[in-house]
């Protein structure tokens, strides 16, 4: 008589697993960087990352996470390990600045307002103005002045943009007169005789007395 024999696979894969570091500029994985030599009798002909042939890590993933390798042979034999992933955010911001006037009544702005769309992968942080949150200008600050904003994220990945700050100063001076005798031996005065201790916050320029520089006295 004939007799068949036939041979079935039955035992499973050893999964063996390699924890990894994955950057978010290349967050896409494929089950085989996750094994660390895992065996089978008859060979592995599938390897699988949380079911799948590959995994993508987002920055909700940071700091680290758990992936499971799964292994198979062609008989259908399946074994499973665990790996830890640890997630880096190595991708830089995007800063985008946006020029702006700032009047000398609010001199003081935060790093916010140069802030133009200012973009991050994982989001942004933290923004500075020349260094600093925020920044006072003065009236040595008059008219165009270029800074830089810096704009971070949490992972302590920076970039900079530059913006013109445009500072105007529309503080009126505080006007204070003086009255004053004049002799007709000497009738010509200058504006700046009839003034009583006038100020402005930037320092005063010009004095007009009647609209001129000066006056001259009749009889």
């Amino acid at each position: 008589c004939t007799t068949q024999a036939i041979a079935n696979d039955t035992t499973n894969p050893t999964a063996v697993c390699l924890n990894i570091s994955v950057n978010l500029s290349a967050p896409t994985v494929n089950a085989q960087a996750i094994d660390n030599g895992s065996t089978d009798n008859c060979g592995i002909t599938l390897y699988l990352i949380d079911g799948n042939p590959t995994r993508t890590f987002t920055c909700a993933h940071i700091p680290s996470t758990t992936a499971l390798l799964g292994v198979q042979d062609a008989a259908g034999n399946f074994a499973t390990c665990t790996a830890t992933v640890n997630v880096v955010d190595d991708v830089a911001p995007l800063a985008v600045c946006q020029n702006i006037t700032v009047n000398l009544t609010a001199p003081t702005i935060g790093a916010a307002a140069l802030d133009g769309g200012s973009t991050d992968n994982c989001g942004i942080t933290s923004r500075l103005i020349d260094g600093a949150p925020n920044k006072t200008f003065t009236c040595a600050d008059l008219g165009p002045n270029t800074v830089t904003l810096l704009v971070g994220d949490a992972a302590g990945n920076t970039n900079t943009c530059q913006a013109t700050v445009t500072v105007v100063d529309n503080i009126n001076p505080t006007a204070l007169c003086q009255d004053i005798s004049v002799n007709l031996s000497a009738p010509t005065v200058a504006a700046a005789a009839i003034d009583g201790g006038s100020t402005d916050n930037c320092a005063i320029t010009t004095r007009l007395i009647d609209g001129l520089a000066n006056r001259t006295f009749v009889c």
